[in-house]
């Protein structure tokens, strides 16, 4: 029992235990650390956990997607969107980063581009983009119908 207590302490802590796991080990418990954090609106503290699990491990799409998170939480726009798209990268099925790209997308204003990851998201998940393509529809009715396919005229 002693010899387990420092250990659980160490873990509780998000203290790293050398020889006890490789990096993308880490990065998962950094990353559930980071999401817990996120999901209790510390976002600050979340971004500083959530770049040490993105620094472990790179190729860690959840890790990116909670750091999108973390970093929309704290207003922090550039980095939201370069760790939405890290993760749609590493996995190209990630339905909530797709959809939280859009949003932040159509957020600061660059609607094309939210359109386009609308599309992508819609190969993913229909609903969740027809969800997206409404709210751009009802925040930008002057910019979509140029992005918006038109229907086939009937004679």
């Amino acid at each position: 029992m002693r010899a387990f207590f420092p250990i659980a302490i160490a873990l509780a802590l998000g203290v790293s235990l050398a020889g006890c796991g490789g990096s993308s080990e880490e990065s998962e418990l950094l990353t559930r650390r980071g999401a817990a954090l996120v999901n209790s609106r510390q976002s600050v503290a979340a971004v500083e956990v959530l770049r040490e699990a993105t620094r472990k491990n790179p190729n860690d799409a959840e890790a990116w997607y909670w750091l999108g998170l973390a970093s929309e939480g704290t207003g922090d726009w550039a980095t939201a969107l370069q760790s939405y798209e890290r993760a749609t990268h590493l996995k190209r099925d990630h339905a909530d980063a797709w959809r939280h790209l859009a949003m932040l997308y159509g957020n600061t204003g660059r609607v094309r581009e939210a359109w386009e990851v609308t599309q992508q998201l819609g190969h993913i998940n229909p609903d969740a983009a027809a969800f997206v393509a409404d709210w751009l529809r009802s925040r930008f009715p002057q910019e979509m119908p140029m992005l918006t396919p038109s229907a086939p005229q009937e004679e």
